[in-house]
């Protein structure tokens, strides 16, 4: 187990700016984020139109 995950007693938190519907590399990062199970996904601007980046958090 990671000793930072292991310390804190929980995964770490994480918030992902870009990389909303159409991108291809917003999709890479998040997959690879929740590989190992060590990063949750909390928050995020997945775009600059506001509609959009909320619908792509549903």
């Amino acid at each position: 187990m990671n000793k930072t995950i292991e310390t804190l007693g929980r995964r770490l938190r994480l918030g992902v700016i870009g990389g909303g519907p159409g991108s291809f590399i917003g999709e890479v990062h998040r997959t690879a984020a929740r590989l190992d199970d060590n990063f949750e996904i909390v928050a995020g601007v997945l775009s600059s139109d506001a509609g959009r980046s909320r619908a792509a958090g549903r």
